[in-house]
């Protein structure tokens, strides 16, 4: 708010000389104030204030000069002065609104900015200064409503527009954002800042080719901005145009190379690029930049565990472990994913509020975003089943989980599959695409576009198969496109979600105790919750130790688990074991030449040879069973057990011990070995499991009854009974599908075993 106006002073008409004089002093002063020139402005206000210390408007300029020059304590003395000598002003009220406002007093600066509107209700900075208040203290709603009552007052106001945008954009109303902000171009078509801001409400609708149109704009309105082009990096990652975004981040830095968020970024599209040692440099020197950026904390721990370099974990978990729990007693979304907090702490309670605040962040989203969750009844004869993953390719998933697409009954079941990974071309692609009833496509689709196909096809119960993993769409699940859904498989632990139904668990995975860490309502198979594909095609290649340069006495120790699940306290535990068993070797899955390098470092540290720790090729998969027939033991991983990895092992007949932990991904192993049979191979603490490992090492018979023990299980046991696993889904289905029709609310069942109940 600028100085009064000399024309208004001038309706004063001096009556006498001491009039005449404050007010020539009141006006040399407004011009000092014109031309600059503070302090002489201020001593001639001053001096008209003592010859007419009873004039409202002389307190009020005085106090406009101190706020200018950030003296808000002296501007809020001036402005009650005036205040108090005329109240009836907009003006003054607007003013020590606006200083409340500064100092951050906002209860005082709505009840001044309300009381200008009351006596000017077309004051049009009192109303965008209210908006921006209520904008500043994230009431939304409010300053949505307001920010429209300024546009009522002048509809041609460029900066309503585009503050009205970035306020339904903060509710993530992209739509209605994006609307805002074009409003605001058509009044100001040069501003920077709409253009950067509507390029972001594009991205996050997940239209990256929009967003760069907008980004370009920004950019030829100002080059120099890094945050543009850290924006446009994003735009380009999110369209797979990985090269394109290095550029762009790297044009960034060169502007300002100490900017954190465009080296982050830039690591993480190094990963897409599998440049896992340059990504870990970007992650690192985006920390050092900002020890307080905790996104960065949370992607280098992850890199760290991936890379088996565990020096630096403690101190950087201690900071990510406070920075989660801050969160959460915050209500917010935690930095670290669910995923990266399941693998590091096996502590259900955690493990379940990290993955509720991530997927209730993701129910705020589609709320605010105004899409409505979509419902039906479930189908009284034939039910739709879709499943919903994008692992109908080469991947650990599609291998478990295959066998049961040919198994459903089709009397009864109609099995839709909706795929959003990629084609790969593999045999496990084209069975399932084959074995589905329809299968579609669905990697081109948006959430809502998704949500409506499946809602078009009538699908009764929708089967998330990925949950919080890396590159979930877990959001389409979010919209509730069908009656029923049910989260399976991709992820050992809850959702968190309040959309989702049940989750298929067993009693082991998920002991009684533990299911206050669920919110979804259990479902218990009999056996175990993971289906096997009892049609795996082993190799008929006989492979030798020799093959892989190990000697034929010695004895092959074997883990696969992916790295990221080796750990320190297991790793101690291994090396303990080959101590203890000197003629014996460890066989891990090849990896990058950081990881392994860092293995090697570590066994050696350790007091074991380094050439008793091998690294084994990839293989395809059946080449992979074959040769697990030519080593002995598996050494399962602690806090995240091996899954698909288990499972494999004891398919090709491979003893697996497992450690039995605290939360779903330390007790699948557990679950896997039970529904083999193979409960002796079960331990409850670490130093029954060295003691067990060693044993089985040092005792060649009781090795061989073990595996006679397999062999004769293999085909009998329920773990790898893929056809009674699939009666007793179905049942789980009917079940669900009743419940629903009966106008019930979901619950947790316990799954009939139909082989118990067909004898």
């Amino acid at each position: 708010m600028g100085l009064s106006d000399v024309k208004t002073s001038r309706k004063r008409v001096p009556v006498d000389r001491v009039a005449r004089a404050s007010d020539k002093l009141h006006r040399l002063g407004v011009a000092a104030y014109r031309k600059g020139e503070f302090e002489k402005a201020e001593q001639l206000i001053l001096k008209a204030i003592r010859k007419a210390p009873a004039t409202a408007h002389y307190y009020n300029d005085l106090g406009v000069i101190f706020k200018d020059r950030k003296q808000l304590d002296e501007a809020l003395s001036c402005f009650r002065k005036a205040a108090s000598l005329d109240s009836a002003s907009p003006m003054i009220c607007c003013n020590l609104a606006e200083t409340f406002h500064r100092l951050n007093v906002f209860d005082d600066a709505e009840k001044h900015y309300c009381r200008a509107i009351r006596l000017k209700p077309d004051f049009l900075k009192a109303s965008f200064n209210l908006a921006m208040l209520y904008h500043e203290q994230r009431e939304f709603e409010k300053a949505i409503s307001q920010y429209q009552a300024a546009i009522a007052i002048n509809p041609g106001f460029a900066d309503t527009y585009y503050y009205l945008g970035c306020a339904y954009h903060d509710l993530e109303k992209l739509d209605s954002a994006i609307h805002s902000y074009e409003k605001a171009l058509c009044f100001n078509p040069d501003s920077f800042n709409t253009y950067n801001s509507m390029g972001t409400a594009w991205l996050a609708l997940k239209k990256p080719n929009k967003a760069l149109v907008c980004f370009d704009k920004a950019l030829a309105l100002d080059p120099a901005s890094d945050a543009v082009l850290v924006n446009m990096g994003n735009a380009f990652q999110e369209n797979g145009q990985y090269r394109e975004a290095l550029h762009a981040y790297r044009r960034a830095l060169s502007l300002r190379p100490a900017n954190e968020v465009a080296f982050l970024n830039l690591g993480i599209t190094l990963m897409s690029l599998d440049k896992a040692r340059k990504a870990r440099a970007c992650y690192q020197r985006a920390y050092r930049l900002n020890p307080r950026f905790v996104k960065a904390c949370a992607y280098l721990v992850n890199r760290l565990y991936q890379d088996c370099e565990w020096k630096d974990l403690p101190a950087l978990e201690a900071q990510l472990d406070r920075s989660t729990k801050s969160a959460l007693a915050d209500g917010k979304m935690p930095a670290e994913t669910p995923f990266l907090n399941m693998f590091r702490r096996a502590d259900p309670k955690l493990n379940m509020q990290v993955a509720a605040a991530w997927s209730n962040n993701l129910t705020r989203m589609k709320e605010r975003q105004g899409v409505a969750r979509l419902s039906r009844k479930a189908n009284k004869s034939m039910i739709r089943v879709g499943y919903l993953s994008n692992t109908f390719s080469n991947h650990p998933g599609a291998h478990l989980i295959s066998g049961i697409f040919r198994l459903h009954d089709r009397g009864a079941f109609e099995i839709y599959s909706f795929s959003y990974g990629v084609n790969d071309g593999s045999a496990y692609r084209a069975r399932i695409e084959k074995e589905s009833d329809r299968f579609f496509d669905i990697a081109h689709l948006s959430d809502q576009d998704a949500a409506a196909l499946i809602q078009k096809q009538r699908v009764d119960i929708l089967v998330d198969l990925r949950g919080l993993t890396h590159a979930n769409r877990l959001s389409i699940s979010a919209l509730r496109p069908a009656p029923i859904h049910v989260f399976y498989l991709g992820y050992p632990g809850s959702t968190g979600a309040d959309f989702i139904d049940y989750m298929i668990v067993d009693r082991v995975v998920a002991p009684k105790a533990h299911k206050p860490y669920f919110s979804e309502n259990l479902v218990y198979m009999p056996h175990c919750y993971q289906v096997n594909d009892n049609t795996q095609k082993i190799a008929d290649r006989q492979f030798q130790k020799s093959d892989f340069g190990i000697p034929e006495e010695a004895f092959a120790y074997c883990s696969f688990s992916t790295h990221y699940k080796i750990e320190p306290v297991m790793f101690d535990c291994w090396t303990k074991i080959l101590t203890r068993v000197p003629n014996s070797v460890l066989c891990l899955l090849e990896a990058g030449e950081t990881t392994q390098k860092n293995l090697k470092k570590e066994i050696t540290r350790r007091g074991i040879e380094e050439d008793r720790l091998l690294f084994l090729e990839k293989m395809p998969k059946d080449e992979h069973l074959a040769r697990l027939r030519a080593l002995d033991l598996s050494l399962d991983t602690r806090i995240c057990n091996g899954h698909t990895t288990t499972s494999d092992a004891l398919w090709a007949g491979l003893p697996v011990l497992t450690l039995k932990g605290g939360h779903f991904a330390s007790r699948v192993s557990a679950s896997i070995l039970q529904a083999m049979h193979m409960e002796e191979l079960i331990t409850e603490d670490l130093q029954d499991y060295e003691n067990l490992a060693v044993k089985i090492g040092r005792d060649p018979e009781l090795l061989e009854s073990i595996n006679q023990k397999i062999e004769a299980n293999r085909l009998t046991a329920p773990l790898f009974d893929t056809p009674r696993f699939t009666k007793n889904l179905e049942w789980a289905y009917r079940e669900m599908v009743r419940i629903h029709q009966n106008g019930e609310k979901p619950r947790s069942m316990e799954v009939r075993d139909v082989q118990q109940n067909d004898s």
